[in-house]
């Protein structure tokens, strides 16, 4: 049977994500539930753990059902007593009426567990997008859950061993995909998933796919406005709080869009934030600028620069696992400065992967018209890849090495490589023998193959933009927004990746997303009445830091000291000659190794933090 100070001690280590209230229950039968608040809806009753009338089901739940009044609504109708005005008690209600069908009517980002004591099960669920986070561990005696994994390893029950294939995750990718996490015993409920643990059995299931069925019979103008209604519907349903709420502004199509429909639905006070750095070619600010001034937002600026390094540990530290996106800092960054002025901030994220607006696919797409035309020449193509000279003081458009490689393979090994944050042959040059012999040929790859193929899609297009939206949107993007938010005590909400409008947006045809070369076409063309000409159709520039100039200059002593001389998990994975020639390399401009490094500074980090 759980006890309470160690539920206690769980919840404290997730004070930030629940900093106005907490709440326990235990139940005879020996299970244990325990929540931290951070007060959005009903701020009086919405206490939790919440239970149904006759206490035979509880919930604990992160995360905000946007659709819950239409849903209380029919369920009150069928009979259901209601005790708060919370999104929560609708869980509960809709769970007894419609037992794991719930998911169905649930429109919203959310992470929960259910005590069904009838059935004697507990019945986990994650969101469709993976927007919310769900660890767990679970074997023949015991089920150990929470939102971060600091959590569950503050019940001091899981040994800390690490999964040296999740580790060769992070070295390709950055980030570990679920379910894996960096420890053998502990797992991420997949997006879309759910889970149900009984004493008798265990039973993981998918209960949503995105479909990317074409309607290649409609028209632009049918799509557009389509999309204008779904949109304004999932940012007014985004607007519900008791508390102040906001928006990030970043400048961009995504941010922007959503900024001018607040306005057009009467958000008022509308604020925004943005940030700045001290490096001109990463600043985007004069255009948020542009748009607060057009919609009279009340808006807030700050800069991030490289002085603020002494942040970085405690930042990366909020992850749990290792992980290697260095926008984590701005978005920290953004997030501290807005929850100054609101609680809930509405951000554009998901714009990219559902309307093909990264500047890959389109690079992809010219891969795959190269790739027809060389035909049996692609071995070629390939082989001068290999040896071709990548240098980081190299205008980016004659940079053709990526180019070159992907072209002589094929489109899913290609498209792999591109989205790599570092690469497998790079890898197999830097990584140990010994390293390399630990994990036996391991590839992330195949799995990465087996999801593509599995997409039901005859287009290219619209299925490495399902593989976007599973790996790279879910467990980078969503991650980093999640637990950076979080870290603040603000709830980040995502109107583009409102399910419907996820669904819509799959159905468009590819030619209206990326025409030519111009991502996110159908979005522009439905928004751009909102705006000044032109607008929307600069080119993207994207949310990154200047992370190479900064590891020349203010964070060079950190890496010399803590990565060079490393003689843990670095040392044991990498060679350290080839370690010692690339920093200087990068010190002196030949070669951009910032990426790399920046990835083993995180591992760093987090080794620190949670092994020693």
């Amino acid at each position: 049977k759980i006890k309470k100070d160690v539920l206690i001690k769980m919840c404290k280590t997730m004070t930030h994500r629940g900093p106005d209230e907490e709440g326990y229950y235990i139940s005879e039968d020996g299970l244990g539930f325990g929540h931290r608040r951070l007060n959005i809806i009903d701020l009086s009753t919405g206490q939790q753990p919440l239970s149904n009338e006759d206490g035979t089901v509880w919930v604990v739940f992160n995360g905000e059902i946007y659709s819950f009044l239409e849903v209380r609504e029919e369920l009150v109708a069928k009979g259901h007593i209601f005790k708060t005005k919370s999104d929560t008690e609708v869980i509960v209600h809709a769970y007894e009426e419609y037992g794991e069908d719930c998911l169905e009517y649930f429109r919203g980002m959310f992470a929960f567990a259910i005590w069904d004591t009838k059935k004697q099960e507990v019945f986990l669920a994650r969101d469709r997008a993976g927007q919310k986070p769900l660890y767990y561990y679970v074997d023949n005696e015991r089920l150990i859950f929470a939102s971060e994994m600091k959590a569950i390893l503050a019940a001091g029950l899981i040994k800390k061993e690490i999964d040296k294939n999740a580790l060769y995750d992070y070295f390709c990718l950055g980030y570990v995909p679920s379910p894996k996490t960096i420890f053998k015993e502990i797992k991420k409920l997949p997006p879309a998933h759910t889970l149900a643990v009984s004493r008798k059995e265990q039973n993981l299931k998918q209960y949503w796919k995105l479909n990317f069925n074409e309607n290649e019979g409609k028209t632009e103008d049918f799509f557009r406005e389509e999309l204008k209604k779904v949109f304004y519907e999932a940012v007014k349903l985004r607007l519900i709080s008791d508390v102040p709420l906001g928006a990030f502004l970043s400048g961009g199509v995504d941010s922007s869009s959503i900024v001018a429909l607040m306005s057009e639905i009467g958000c008022d006070p509308l604020i925004t934030n943005a940030i700045d750095f001290d490096v001109d070619s990463y600043n985007e600010s004069k255009f948020a600028r542009e748009i607060a001034e057009r919609f009279q937002t009340e808006h807030h600026e700050f800069r991030v620069t490289a002085s603020q390094v002494d942040n970085i540990e405690r930042i990366i530290g909020y992850f749990d696992e290792p992980f290697a996106d260095s926008s984590a800092i701005p978005t920290f960054f953004v997030s501290r400065e807005t929850r100054k002025t609101v609680t809930v901030a509405l951000s554009g994220d998901g714009g990219d992967e559902n309307f093909a607006g990264y500047r890959r696919y389109y690079i992809d797409n010219l891969e795959n018209e190269w790739r027809k035309k060389i035909g049996p020449l692609k071995c070629c193509a390939r082989t001068l890849g290999a040896v071709y000279p990548q240098f980081a003081w190299m205008p980016q458009k004659v940079r053709g090495k990526t180019f070159l490689t992907n072209v002589g393979q094929n489109p899913i090994q290609a498209f792999w490589n591109s989205s790599s944050n570092l690469k497998n042959n790079f890898l197999e040059k830097v990584l140990r023998n010994d390293f390399k012999d630990s994990i036996s040929g391991y590839s992330f790859l195949s799995e990465f193959e087996d999801y593509y193929n599995g997409i039901r899609s005859r287009d290219h297009l619209s299925k490495i933009q399902a593989l976007d939206i599973r790996y790279y949107m879910c467990e980078d993007i969503l991650t980093k927004v999640d637990r950076m938010s979080m870290a603040n005590s603000l709830e980040s909400r995502a109107p583009l990746l409102d399910h419907k409008l996820m669904e819509l947006a799959a159905s468009i045809p590819s030619n209206m997303k990326l025409k030519g070369n111009q991502g996110k076409y159908i979005l522009k063309r439905t928004m751009e009445s909102y705006f000044a000409p032109g607008f929307l159709d600069r080119q993207k520039q994207g949310f990154s830091m200047p992370v190479a100039e900064w590891l020349r200059k203010d964070l060079k002593t950190i890496i010399e000291e803590r990565i060079l001389k490393s003689k843990d998990i670095i040392g044991d994975c990498f060679k350290k000659k080839t370690l010692d020639n690339m920093w200087l390399l990068h010190q002196k401009g030949h070669k951009d190794y910032s990426s790399f490094f920046w990835t083993l500074l995180a591992l760093q980090i987090w080794e620190d933090k949670y092994l020693t």
